[in-house]
């Protein structure tokens, strides 16, 4: 019987498409589990881009953001909200470019954060903590935040931490970035410190540990981030909870980590390996097998791009009919290499038993 066709949009009317997304803003079926949201927006098929107004709506039919496109680029006010009907931030786009005040609000709708992009120049404004108190007034105080780590991570680390004195609008001195450790108590690893004069970076120090994590410095935003533009990219995603929580994306980032500190010469080609773990119930690799590998190339090649397989401590367990179980989990990787260097161009994650 043929794989049925994956539907990630459907006709509302001449004017208007539905879109389907996860929570992560990359499409999915219709009939996805993972589908969270319902984009209706006014967009051109001739083009293939959005054009005019959005809505886009959660499972429950509440609005979490409304805002408008011109030609594929955002132009106009945008607003968020949060799940309760509060506003969560509003912001203004003209021609893809933040202009004006980006206001952000609690869940209670009391204020948190005001800061300015006028003329191209990211300014703190004003800053209120969890507890109403206004932190940063006109441009000077004292700010501190903690943010959600997007995506999958193996360590445990969900949330950091980011503080540091700001001054006419900009940072001031020194500035840490952190993870939080769950507990009662408030207890911070550091990851990042660095030191600011008049807005500009000075001085970086980053923890050495951070390389282990395979989390990029751009992941660890100063301010709340919603990735929201990502839709405009319409990139699919299969229905599987590899995709869908990250896992699939963390394992391309141990690759390509590895793969930038090997130079592979006089090689032009891409190659394929497929590589079998035997996991327990816990998500640990007991057992690694190579199962299909390019027999026509060097042994350094085959030795660095093997090894890299054995960087994967960690699987998200699978699962059948809600337990986690023992399972073998295969790996099927396209490396393209040009000019001396490698990355990795497909990855294919299957499951003998479990999802």
């Amino acid at each position: 019987m043929p794989a049925q066709e994956m539907q990630f949009s459907e006709p509302v009317n001449k004017e208007y498409t539905r879109f389907f997304y996860d929570d992560n803003y990359y499409l999915v079926d219709k009939y996805c589990e993972f589908k969270a949201i319902e984009r209706v927006a006014q967009f051109d098929t001739i083009t293939q881009k959005f054009s005019g107004e959005f809505k886009d709506f959660n499972l429950k039919g509440k609005l979490i953001l409304h805002g408008f496109y011109k030609d594929g680029l955002k132009h106009g006010n945008f607003t968020a909200y949060h799940p309760n009907g509060q506003i969560k931030w509003e912001s203004t786009f003209v021609d893809n470019a933040e202009i004006g005040l980006w206001k952000y609000y609690y869940p209670d709708g009391k204020p948190m954060l005001i800061i300015s992009l006028e003329d191209n120049d990211f300014k703190f404004l004003h800053f209120w903590n969890t507890l109403g108190e206004h932190k940063i007034q006109n441009g000077v105080g004292i700010y501190d935040i903690n943010l959600p780590l997007i995506g999958f991570t193996d360590h445990g680390y969900t949330t950091y931490n980011t503080q540091g004195a700001i001054l006419n609008g900009k940072p001031s001195g020194t500035w840490t970035t952190s993870f939080n450790l769950e507990g009662k108590k408030k207890k911070l690893l550091p990851v990042l410190t660095e030191t600011f004069s008049q807005g500009q970076r000075t001085a970086m120090v980053l923890n050495p540990d951070l390389q282990s994590y395979y989390i990029p410095l751009e992941d660890f935003h100063i301010v709340p981030s919603d990735i929201f533009a990502r839709a405009e990219f319409f990139i699919p995603h299969n229905c599987t909870f590899d995709q869908y929580s990250g896992f699939h994306h963390f394992i391309t980032r141990i690759f390509n980590h590895h793969l930038r500190t090997i130079r592979f010469e006089n090689l032009s080609k891409t190659l394929q390996y497929k590589v079998q773990y035997t996991i327990n119930s816990k998500g640990t690799p007991l057992q690694i097998e190579t199962l299909n590998y390019p027999d026509d190339v060097p042994n350094y090649v085959q030795e660095n791009i093997i090894s890299i397989f054995s960087k994967i401590q960690y699987f998200i367990p699978s699962i059948s009919q809600g337990v986690p179980i023992d399972d073998k989990v295969t790996l099927i990787s396209d490396f393209l290499i040009r000019d001396g260097k490698a990355t990795l161009g497909s990855l294919k994650i299957l499951r003998e038993n479990g999802e």
